[in-house]
């Protein structure tokens, strides 16, 4: 019997035992005095190490759980929503919750403060492409990407990979010029990076990027491709690629969840190229 199970045996017998305790009182914390859905990961992730419920295995449902382990199913969905953000269970519309993993993933870590760590990024990561459709910049996009109201462009639903994992670390919104539209086909594999293809088909090489950081909501659709809970709080880095006359070729929407990306800033005090203002 796991450790989790004679907890709720202890809890249960101290309220039939205790008339000053009250149910609501005691199991809304699990030994020792914290919070319950912290108790309830960290059963579940014990339960899942030990192979109760083997990778690839469908994970019980929020109401199983809630009966289970006698707690709310609000309890259930914040304990889930760690081990989803962790990497051990994947939510998916169409075959509900499924085990993925024993061990935490240890997150991608990548430092974005010039062109060359930019580069190194992208040669050590891949993109998959899920989608692709033509799409007329409204303002509010234009302005984000730099673009031009009422153009057309290339929209690429994609995620960025690490080179040899399947679990995404990144939902990617790739824009294209219709000039480059070559581009997607060649995302494929170990595929060179968008910065390079612009060179490398069209003679047209990137020469700066502009880098926007904020912080963002998961949108539904791409919750649902992760795996992860709708409405999780990302880190979303919008990149545009310009050529040498600034006009925007290409530009990206990235969406970090949390747990599979680290961003590393380093400045270093004798540098004179650091501190200024990008605008």
């Amino acid at each position: 019997m796991s450790k989790c199970i004679d907890d709720l045996i202890r809890i249960y017998h101290d309220i039939q035992t205790n008339s000053e305790h009250s149910a609501e009182g005691d199991f809304r914390y699990g030994p020792p005095r914290q919070p319950r859905y912290i108790w309830l990961r960290d059963c579940l992730l014990e339960d899942i190490q030990k192979g109760r419920y083997p990778v690839g295995t469908a994970f019980p449902t929020e109401e199983q759980l809630a009966s289970q382990y006698q707690v709310s199913r609000h309890t259930v969905r914040e304990a889930t929503r760690h081990l989803v953000q962790a990497g051990l269970i994947s939510r998916r519309r169409s075959t509900g919750t499924v085990v993925t993993a024993t061990q935490q993933h240890e997150p991608y870590v990548a430092a974005l403060g010039s062109l060359q760590e930019l580069m190194q990024y992208t040669h050590t990561t891949r993109l998959e492409i899920i989608k692709r459709e033509s799409v007329t910049l409204d303002e509010p996009l234009a302005r984000l990407l730099g673009g031009e109201i009422g153009t057309r462009w290339l929209l690429l639903h994609s995620q960025r990979h690490r080179l040899e994992e399947v679990r995404p670390i990144s939902h990617t919104l790739v824009y294209l010029r219709p000039e480059y539209a070559g581009i997607a086909d060649h995302l494929k594999g170990r595929h060179p990076s968008i910065f390079n293809l612009h060179e490398m088909l069209y003679s047209r090489p990137v020469a700066s990027v502009i880098q926007k950081i904020d912080a963002a909501l998961l949108p539904d659709d791409a919750a649902n491709l992760m795996g992860i809970c709708p409405s999780t709080p990302t880190l979303k880095m919008t990149r545009s690629y310009l050529d040498h006359e600034s006009r925007v070729m290409s530009a990206s929407i990235n969406y970090y969840p949390p747990f599979r990306f680290q961003l590393v800033t380093r400045w270093d005090r004798d540098r004179p190229d650091q501190g200024r203002d990008i605008l």
